[in-house]
This record gives structure tokens, C-alpha cells and sequence, in this order.
């Protein structure tokens, strides 16, 4: 956690970020109803038309990196415009080569979803 706020959080000028939400009450998170629990990509898992009950995932410390950071919107807002249009995360070179490819965060379809 330490590393990836200072070499990336803190380069956006972003405060110390956790994994743990600091709110007694959480956001939940939803899952599909339609969800098959498989590991591959498929629409149904991605179908929020229905949803199960909210879930909230605690403190998920020690997967951070796959599991997610807790940020605001205003966070997540202000990341987001430092990634995407300055160079204080990546160089634009690379942050066009990543949309070009459709890396990382950008959409890519798997199979109608």
C-alpha cells in the first residue's frame, strides 16, 4: 500500500488510501443474479438487470491489488483526470497506447456484455 500511494496516489497530490473502508457503514457492492460464479468472461456475469443483496467486502487489505482501493468520488473523479490527461501518473504516450489497445481499464467486449 505504501508504494503504490506514493508512486501513484500521492503523485496525483491524492491523500493516504487504504483498502479498508473508513466508514462503519460501507458502500455494498452488487452482484448479478444472473451470475454463474465461473471465472471466465461471459455477459450473464455481467447482467445487473437483477441483482443479489448488497455485499460488503470488509477489509481487503491483503488482496488490494486485486480486489480495489476505497476512494470517494471525488477521489476516483480526481485519479481519474490525472491518469487520463496530465503525466503526473503515466506519460500520455503511454495512456494512448493503453486506449489505442484497449489495455488496462478501457471496455473491451467479451461477447455482448
Amino acid at each position: 500500500m505504501t508504494i503504490v500511494n506514493r508512486q501513484t496516489f500521492n503523485s496525483a497530490g491524492l491523500p493516504f488510501l487504504t483498502c479498508k473502508s473508513p466508514q462503519p457503514d460501507p458502500a455494498l457492492s452488487y452482484k448479478s443474479a444472473k451470475d454463474d460464479g465461473a471465472t471466465d468472461f461471459h455477459a450473464n456475469n455481467f447482467d445487473f438487470s437483477t441483482v443479489l443483496p448488497g455485499q460488503d467486502w470488509g477489509d481487503m487489505t491483503a488482496v488490494c491489488g486485486s480486489q480495489g482501493w476505497n476512494l470517494n468520488s471525488r477521489e476516483l473523479a480526481w485519479f481519474m483526470h490525472d491518469l487520463m490527461l496530465t503525466a503526473k501518473i503515466l506519460p500520455q504516450t503511454a495512456v494512448d497506447e493503453m486506449r489505442a489497445a484497449n489495455l488496462g481499464m478501457f471496455y473491451a467486449d467479451y461477447g455482448g456484455g
